[in-house]
């Protein structure tokens, strides 16, 4: 079975949130963690993918420059991650993001997509 499980990485929750002049976008600082929610998604991933005799694969959109989150997903046990990284998608909002998740799900196929309802960071 090949399960696929949909993380994100935020800025750290101890560290304090610093917004872009004139954008007022959120700066992303380089300590990333995987977003706790994600951590169930991931580790019920690992559970039905080994007693299926399956594999786990982590898909995430974002900068790769900090990968710090995805590779705690992945020092859960996941097998392998895929990560989006597109400058033209910066700022994209939850219905655009949804979008390039699905179509990079789709290119591969698998026979289960875990999901979270919300992040952490909004």
């Amino acid at each position: 079975m090949r399960v696929i499980a949909c993380v994100k990485q935020i800025p750290d929750p101890s560290t304090p949130y610093q917004l872009e002049e004139g954008s007022g976008w959120l700066l992303r600082p380089n300590d990333q963690v995987l977003d706790d929610t994600d951590r169930y998604g991931v580790e019920m991933g690992l559970q039905i993918a080994q007693a299926n005799g399956g594999t786990l694969t982590l898909v995430s959109m974002g900068p790769t420059g900090s990968a710090q989150g995805i590779r705690q997903a992945l020092a859960m046990g996941a097998d392998k991650a895929v990560i989006v990284d597109d400058a033209s998608l910066r700022g994209a909002d939850a219905l655009t993001t949804a979008k390039v998740l699905a179509a990079a799900i789709s290119r591969e196929g698998f026979d289960l997509v875990i999901t979270g309802t919300e992040s952490t960071d909004g």
